[in-house]
């Protein structure tokens, strides 16, 4: 929508709506790019931390949930795979089958 927006050539959308949407498009931009930067913060912060490492073995846990869990557990290395599960919301079921596929 962003492009149809900063497309001046694109008869969609009238002058006065495009006038009205840019300011729109670029509290949008501006907002991904506050979204990204931390965001690529903490996936490198996982990658050099053992414990943010391991929880994202678990299916369905990222950079984001994992850097959250170690937030909320100060040891989580110390943590067996179900009690990980159940920290990140996942059923552990469906993900040891996942991790067993892998």
């Amino acid at each position: 929508m962003v492009a149809i927006v900063r497309d001046e050539t694109d008869a969609r959308l009238a002058a006065a709506a495009r006038f009205a949407l840019m300011a729109i498009a670029d509290e949008i931009e501006a907002s991904a790019d506050q979204i990204e930067r931390p965001e690529r913060a903490i996936v490198m912060d996982t990658k050099r931390d053992e414990d943010m490492r391991r929880l994202t073995t678990i299916s369905g846990v990222g950079a984001i949930t994992a850097a959250t869990i170690k937030a909320l557990v100060p040891d989580p290395g110390g943590l067996s795979w179900l009690p990980l599960c159940r920290l990140a919301g996942i059923d552990a079921a469906i993900s040891f089958k996942r991790r067993q596929r892998d």
